[in-house]
């Protein structure tokens, strides 16, 4: 089975010493800073000072931007997200979690399709927001699709980003305003959604999600398939899957007149967007790079 990853990964000529040591640098697993330290429990997030998140409004609203030079094989973050079995929790999280919310969380999700001018059954938002911070992990369409060559017993599993993402939720996919495009030309895209991510989007994506084995914990981390410049917009390609599993809530969002960015930012969306540095083009190159950030 083909992993997703593998042809970009030796395409662009990326180098896994570079990035299990810049990993292990940030897990605190190195010789200097101690082989025998414990994983960290929560979110392992960009560098400080590498990256910020500014505002996108062709792609959702925000976006991550990085701030120095970002080199090759960069390792920037592992996801941070829930894991649950694809075929049970999953699934029933993204069909029916929005009973098991609170009332008021719930009024307000609500509120939310009402202020972005719509009016639509809150459970529509709720699929469109589950499925938008889903990543398939292992399966037959998942970050790792031939784990059960070595896990017989590993079920499918999903990484939910919903509540508890870090800056990693944030960077985008390459294609230009994807939310303004029409349903037609997305379902010509979808046609064929066991295919593997199209070429232009891996090409355009200047990221890549890859699974790190560390200690027996399989990790999502981020890396940089080539060199970034200041200001430059992180990207990955979300594949065919992750469209033809959202298309069906975008379009009913978009039947009922419902803002996406109400939905994903709440009641005061635009004054959240508008708290954020606006997208700049990034500069030229300088004729040399002095500062730059391996991982």
């Amino acid at each position: 089975v083909d992993n997703p990853w593998v042809t970009v990964f030796r395409e662009n000529g990326l180098s896994s010493s570079i990035i299990c040591h810049r990993l292990a640098e940030r897990l605190e697993l190195t010789c200097t800073l101690g082989y025998g330290n414990r994983l960290p429990e929560g979110p392992v997030g960009p560098s400080p000072g590498s990256v910020e998140v500014r505002r996108d409004p062709d792609r959702g609203g925000l976006g991550l931007f990085a701030t120095v030079h970002l080199r090759r094989s960069a390792v920037i973050c592992s996801l941070a997200s829930y894991v649950m079995p694809a075929d049970t929790a999953s699934k029933s999280f993204m069909e029916i979690g929005l009973a098991k919310l609170r009332p008021e969380v719930r009024q307000d999700l609500g509120r939310h399709c009402g202020d972005g001018g719509g009016n639509v059954d809150a459970a529509v938002a709720w699929g469109f927001l589950t499925r938008s911070f889903r990543v398939s992990l292992t399966g037959p369409t998942g970050l790792v699709r031939n784990a059960a060559t070595f896990a017989p017993d590993l079920p499918s599993l999903d990484l939910h980003m919903l509540g508890y993402g870090n800056e990693g939720a944030l960077v985008n996919d390459p294609r230009v305003n994807p939310w303004t495009e029409t349903v037609q030309q997305h379902q010509q895209q979808l046609q064929e959604p066991q295919q593997q991510p199209s070429a232009r989007a891996y090409a355009a994506a200047n990221c890549l999600l890859l699974p790190v084995f560390v200690r027996g914990l399989l990790l999502p981390v981020l890396v940089t398939n080539r060199d970034i410049a200041p200001g430059e917009q992180l990207t990955r390609d979300y594949g065919a899957d992750w469209w033809r599993h959202i298309l069906p809530d975008w379009e009913l969002l978009a039947d009922f007149g419902v803002s996406l960015t109400a939905v994903l930012y709440g009641k005061n969306h635009k004054a959240v967007l508008e708290s954020y540095p606006p997208y700049l083009p990034p500069p030229p190159p300088p004729p040399s790079a002095t500062t730059s950030l391996r991982g």
